[in-house]
């Protein structure tokens, strides 16, 4: 029951610090990637389909993606979900495909994209407390039911603690690393 909950606690911390991955992956350094909008949801025929499995997407140019769609009715489509997507671009269909033009990166362009690192890292870290919480107000609740005594609790306290700590840390070393790039 009390491994159960130590397990549970890090299984939930892991998903945060890899959608906190997922999330950062987007923002740009200098050079564009694919990895800008390969997890774009896009809704596809009554199903959420990622745009990397309904397209193409190739590096054009250094800040130039080019979107090439399997399905050209979908189009108008694609081009919504990068807009809602908060990447700060405009799609621009050219054919049968879908350009997208990152501006270069300005000073006020890297101030805007370390702002918007920072807010998504603090989410995450309130995240991380968040899930200590709720698990140490169930081991609170044990013991209160008198299914565990006071050191079982305080030593699983301890071990949330410390897996806290962990992910807190591994939040704010890809952080410094990410804000050096930009």
């Amino acid at each position: 029951m009390l491994n159960d909950i130590l397990n549970k606690t890090d299984n939930d911390m892991k998903k945060c610090f890899y959608k906190f991955i997922t999330n950062i992956s987007k923002i740009r350094t200098g050079r564009v990637s694919t990895s800008l909008l390969e997890n774009i949801s896009v809704e596809y025929y009554g199903n959420v389909s990622l745009l990397k499995y309904i397209s193409n997407i190739t590096v054009d140019n250094n800040n130039t993606l080019k979107v090439s769609v399997f399905d050209f009715s979908i189009i108008p489509i694609i081009c919504k979900a990068i807009l809602k997507s908060n990447l700060g671009v405009n799609p621009n269909v050219i054919g049968n495909n879908i350009k997208i033009i990152f501006p270069y990166l300005t000073k006020e362009r890297k101030l805007f994209l370390k702002k918007i690192l920072h807010d998504e890292t603090e989410k995450n870290k309130i995240i991380i407390r968040n899930i200590r919480r709720i698990y140490n107000n169930k081991l609170k609740k044990l013991l209160k039911n008198k299914e565990i005594n006071i050191s079982n609790e305080r030593n699983k306290k301890n071990d949330i603690q410390k897996l806290t700590n962990k992910y807190m840390k591994k939040i704010q070393d890809i952080y410094i690393e990410k804000k050096r790039e930009i």
